[in-house]
């Protein structure tokens, strides 16, 4: 088992930056691992809302098939997949500061196969992965703070 975890502050508001983390039509923009991301099945409160993504991940594209197990608006929601290599849990949690948040991405992902595929995981999988987590904050922070920076420049 491999367990990831970082947290990047953005400079803007934890609504905003949570409309951006939910908004199933801006996933792609920010999250640059995967080629596709298709909800299977809407629910209305979330929990329970079924999605698949195509991730690139150490040189293979994988096939999640994915379910949204907590959903606290404007704070948290956490998600579980399965690939034919791994299970995936995941939960993002936004903490507000001010004008700007704090966001903490946490992915425990357990690989599917024999003890020495498991007991090679650490390496093989959890610091190619805290790569990848890095690079998704990253690339969500610059979306969301391109759009605040728009919302907020006055226009002459």
């Amino acid at each position: 088992m491999a367990v990831v975890k970082r947290s990047i502050d953005i400079q803007a508001p934890a609504p905003m930056v949570w409309n951006h983390l939910t908004d199933y039509d801006r996933v792609l923009e920010w999250n640059k691992q995967y080629d596709l991301f298709s909800i299977v099945e809407d629910v209305p409160d979330n929990v329970g809302t079924r999605y698949v993504t195509m991730e690139k991940f150490r040189g293979k594209t994988l096939r999640n098939e994915c379910v949204i197990t907590e959903w606290v608006a404007n704070r948290r929601f956490g998600f579980s997949g399965d690939s034919a290599e791994y299970h995936k849990e995941g939960i993002y949690t936004l903490e507000p500061k001010g004008d700007a948040c704090r966001i903490t991405m946490e992915i425990t992902l357990t690989p599917k196969g024999g003890p020495m595929k498991k007991a090679a995981s650490k390496l093989l999988v959890e610091k190619p992965y805290e790569v990848e987590v890095g690079a998704i904050l990253t690339d969500l922070k610059q979306a969301v703070e391109a759009a605040y920076h728009d919302e907020n420049v006055i226009r002459i």
